[in-house]
């Protein structure tokens, strides 16, 4: 009763709302005990326990596979750091590739076939040191490619023929090499 009774006298004299019935009727509750919060009941699943646990395991699985996606191309850029070995023997590949193409299509041309059996040379040059740390062996063969290929420029093949002949012992050294370190 008394309750109403302060309440009719604070709308008479500042009340322009229902907010301040609001706070009038949590004061009440909370000064006789009672929780003035909303309570809503927790909602329940409509599925079985056994989906809700195997979607929890699937989010699981999920977050797994969507870590080691992004991890790989982390590893492979982490790996990458030294480029110089890959450009080495990529550059060789194309130059070496090049030739090959002169022969089989029988387009030999003494400037051209010189110009990359030169640029090859330079390229064998800088392999002991795109390998820092290749054990001797390697160093052996990468000199005995140098050795064919100064032998190849000195020789200045004019024809398809003896292109041919002098990339025999180049393309064996390669093969060697790549038959043991690749």
């Amino acid at each position: 009763m008394t309750v109403h009774l302060l309440r009719e006298i604070s709308c008479k004299t500042s009340c322009r709302s229902r907010r301040c019935h609001r706070k009038a009727d949590s004061l009440t509750n909370r000064a006789h005990g009672k929780d003035t919060r909303l309570r809503y009941p927790r909602r329940q699943s409509s599925l079985p326990p056994r989906i809700v646990d195997m979607r929890a395991a699937l989010l699981i699985l999920l977050g797994l596979v969507i870590g080691i996606l992004g991890t790989v191309p982390v590893m492979n850029t982490l790996s990458e750091r030294n480029p110089m070995p890959k450009a080495v023997m990529t550059t060789m590949g194309y130059h070496m590739h090049q030739l090959k193409g002169a022969l089989k299509s029988q387009r030999c041309e003494a400037a051209v076939s010189l110009d990359q059996l030169q640029h090859m040379q330079v390229i064998a040059s800088d392999i002991p040191a795109a390998f820092p740390g290749a054990p001797q062996p390697f160093v052996d063969d990468a000199n005995h490619l140098r050795s064919a290929l100064k032998a190849a420029v000195l020789a200045a093949p004019a024809d398809c023929p003896a292109l041919a002949t002098v990339l025999e012992p180049v393309g064996k050294a390669c093969q060697t090499c790549h038959q043991q370190y690749r």
